[in-house]
């Protein structure tokens, strides 16, 4: 739990439009969620049979039955009145990341700057497992 805390507090370094951040299983658990200045992460609930992340789980599912005609999903996008949702699928991990930004915020701007993080640890075996503080905490060219 320790590993996935820290990737999401670095997460929430990328950009300052990333209000909160969270990692939910392939079995629609939220595993972890973090948020800054203070902003109530509306995504989780205190109660196990409330979370959100078995709904974002279905979702990935049915966009993923178009995969045949249009190729994998690599992120999905919800607008709502005060922010967007963005949810990036990273298979490497089996996990789906969960962003909330401000409307305003380019998804392509963003979901680049992630893809750039994940990529840069995904050639080494396992990494999310044999992560350590400092591989992340060196490597400073992916934070704003």
């Amino acid at each position: 739990m320790d590993t996935v805390n820290k990737i999401l507090e670095n997460l929430l370094l990328v950009d300052d439009s990333i209000l909160s951040v969270a990692m939910v299983d392939m079995n629609g658990h939220t595993v972890s969620s973090k948020s800054k200045y203070h902003i109530n992460n509306g995504f989780v609930s205190n109660q196990r049979n409330d979370d959100y992340g078995v709904w974002l789980r279905a979702t990935f599912a049915m966009i993923g039955q178009c995969a045949k005609t249009f190729g994998k999903v690599d992120t999905f996008v919800s607008f709502h009145q005060k922010v967007k949702l963005i949810v990036i699928p990273r298979s490497e991990m089996n996990a789906l990341f969960v962003l909330i930004v401000p409307r305003s915020t380019s998804l392509e701007y963003i979901i680049s700057k992630i893809s750039k993080l994940v990529i840069s640890y995904k050639d080494q075996k396992d990494w999310i497992n044999n992560y350590k503080e400092s591989d992340i905490l060196q490597d400073k060219s992916w934070l704003r």
